[in-house]
């Protein structure tokens, strides 16, 4: 068989089984017909390769997935405006699939719409076995609270039906892309022969500028006032010093684990050898190491106080193969705490760090589970190829401050930078605080990872998606909040509850409300009428009482929270926390609807209240 045949023959066998899985990973069908059609003129270039593979496939997919990625970083809108072929069927799995981060989300295809087994999916993803069957268990867990079935069947059956979505996409000649390939090759092989003759004509050109000074023997002969010249002997050139070593002995000390300051010592409870661990150490890692190409990974914790109310500090090193890579595992790390995915994990706070290496971050968590709240803090830095990551959960609030880990931090970085050949670091340290990385899902509304956890309820909040709302469903009696009625354009609703719950009242909830309008001056006057119909509530309605009125100080804005209380009946009421904030042209109205146990302190209210016009910034 002719090269030219052996080439359709291959195009036309896998064409339709390498577009569904590309299209699966980016979601837009265009996208997904761009970057297969590139991999194979990249594969024409090399076919010679190519076609002593056993399996091309993983060729294939390893650079149209790596197309899609370019194509979506440079787009401008999202995939689901750009994507105006996907069936409406088929929207809601592929909103799952993008909030997946892309090693989940290609596990998940290679896994159940390519059909290879868990060893080859995760050898494809550069996971161990154990890392990838931790991450497919986080990405069915994450569409499961999508409301996507990810049992395998289903999920098969699901991805299996995108196919539908590219029955109408053009059908590229083999022809036309092998020859595109084969001038790709020609290019590539003049560009080098040129780069060849360069070289060569250089090298003459030196030589013959250095011969005159030895070839003639009258040049270097000896005259009474000119006495033979002795040569100086060279010195030796200096041997390239050993490669930079990475071990155990890197991690920082128990004797070190004082400058926490905390009341009871440190003991040391573990440390691995290299790539010892590789399973999540903490339910907001997606794997372990966070670097899929690690070339070294170390892990060791420690202990302070007894039994189960001690308080664990966990310390992950990663070297990455280059400064480049360890950046990307730096920010990846960075928004995988900052957006925990996990359930019942609350960001309170994010600050920058400053004089902690080349780059710093600091997370303030607190979760809850079946033992209560937990506060946890989690320290990140890079110097050169090393990340380094802190982990400490402290039950019942604990005694480890902000300030004393990012000392711990810091001292842990100046064990590694020489051998990374990063930034050491320098005082005074510095925590600038600053609003949390915006999140890919549901940009500009709040997300569940903003929410209170509450002592004592254990189930998780369930957000809805983010959809068009001509009638406010964050509106009470009190507010009547009318954004449409005001003139506000683009107005969008989500809500969070708690489903599982078997004890909870069935009002109890979160509504968030989010409108656009023309000017400043407009949204301003929505947020004076919604005022004046507060504070008139109860003149219209004696069963309504606004108990008080607190301003919301924010950046470019002002908002307003109301503490409002329904009776219900004789021995019943019902509260509404209920607050309008503005940002710019942008108002976010936020209703939360507590029950008698599970309530938020106005402080805690006026703090979401200010991330919620946060996150409408970074819309």
């Amino acid at each position: 068989m002719s090269r030219a045949d052996a080439f359709a023959a291959f195009y036309r066998e896998s064409r339709a089984r390498l577009l569904a899985q590309v299209y699966a990973y980016c979601g837009d069908t265009e996208v997904a017909q761009r970057a297969l059609s590139d991999a194979y003129v990249a594969a024409a270039h090399h076919w010679h390769k190519v076609a002593e593979l056993p399996d091309p496939d993983p060729w294939m997919r390893e650079r149209a997935f790596r197309a899609t990625r370019s194509a979506q970083n440079r787009a401008r809108k999202p995939w689901y405006v750009r994507a105006q072929r996907t069936a409406d069927e088929h929207r809601e799995l592929l909103r799952g699939l993008q909030a997946l981060a892309p090693v989940g989300r290609q596990l998940l295809i290679l896994r159940w719409l390519a059909g290879l087994d868990l060893a080859q999916a995760a050898r494809e993803s550069g996971l161990t076995d154990e890392a990838a069957a931790a991450s497919l268990e986080a990405s069915a867990d994450r569409l499961r609270r999508a409301g996507t079935d990810p049992s395998p069947d289903s999920i098969s059956n699901a991805l299996g039906g995108l196919r539908h979505d590219l029955t109408a996409e053009p059908v590229e000649r083999p022809s036309r892309l092998r020859r595109e390939g084969d001038r790709r090759r020609r290019t590539h092989m003049t560009l080098a022969a040129l780069l060849s003759l360069a070289l060569v004509i250089g090298a003459g050109a030196l030589t013959a500028a250095k011969s005159p000074l030895t070839s003639t023997p009258e040049a270097s002969a000896p005259t009474p006032d000119r006495p033979t010249a002795t040569p100086e002997p060279e010195e030796p050139k200096p041997k390239p010093g050993p490669e930079p070593t990475f071990d155990a002995s890197q991690l920082t000390s128990r004797e070190e684990m004082r400058k926490l300051r905390t009341p009871r010592p440190w003991r040391l409870t573990g440390t691995s050898p290299d790539f010892g661990v590789t399973t999540p150490y903490d339910e907001c890692l997606l794997a372990v190491p966070s670097d899929p190409h690690a070339a070294h990974s170390f892990v060791r914790t420690f202990e302070s106080g007894p039994g189960r109310r001690a308080a664990v500090a966990t310390q992950a090193l990663e070297v990455s193969r280059s400064t480049a890579a360890a950046d990307r595992n730096y920010q990846r790390l960075v928004k995988t705490y900052a957006g925990c995915l996990a359930d019942n994990h609350q960001v309170e706070r994010f600050a920058m760090l400053r004089g902690v290496g080349d780059a710093g971050s600091l997370v303030t968590m607190r979760y809850v589970d079946r033992h209560g709240i937990h506060h946890q803090r989690v320290a990140i830095a890079q110097s050169g190829r090393s990340v380094i990551t802190w982990i400490v959960n402290s039950p019942g609030g604990g005694p480890v401050t902000g300030t004393r880990l990012v000392v711990l931090t810091a001292a842990s970085v100046r064990r590694v930078c020489a051998a990374s050949v990063g930034s050491c670091g320098r005082r005074p340290y510095r925590t600038i605080e600053r609003p949390p990385p915006s999140l890919d899902r549901a940009k500009g509304f709040l997300a569940a990872v903003d929410l209170p956890v509450f002592q004592g309820l254990t189930d998780p909040w369930v957000p809805t998606r983010p959809s068009t709302a001509r009638i406010n469903p964050a509106a009470t009696e009190c507010d009547r909040a009318d954004f449409a009625g005001a003139g506000a354009q683009q107005i969008r609703a989500r809500s969070f509850v708690v489903p599982d719950a078997r004890r909870l009242p069935s009002i109890f909830g979160m509504t968030e409300t989010v409108g656009q309008f023309a000017s400043v001056d407009a949204a301003k006057v929505f947020l004076d009428q919604v005022n004046t119909s507060v504070q008139g509530c109860n003149d219209r309605q004696v069963s309504l009482e606004v108990n008080s009125t607190t301003p919301v100080a924010v950046t470019q804005g002002n908002g307003r929270a109301y503490d409002i209380t329904l009776a219900a009946s004789e021995s019943r009421t019902i509260t509404f926390r209920v607050a309008l904030v503005r940002v710019g042209t942008k108002v976010a109205q936020i209703t939360f609807t507590p029950s008698a146990r599970f309530d938020m302190a106005p402080d805690e209210f006026t703090q979401l209240v200010q991330r919620a016009a946060l996150r409408a910034t970074q819309a």
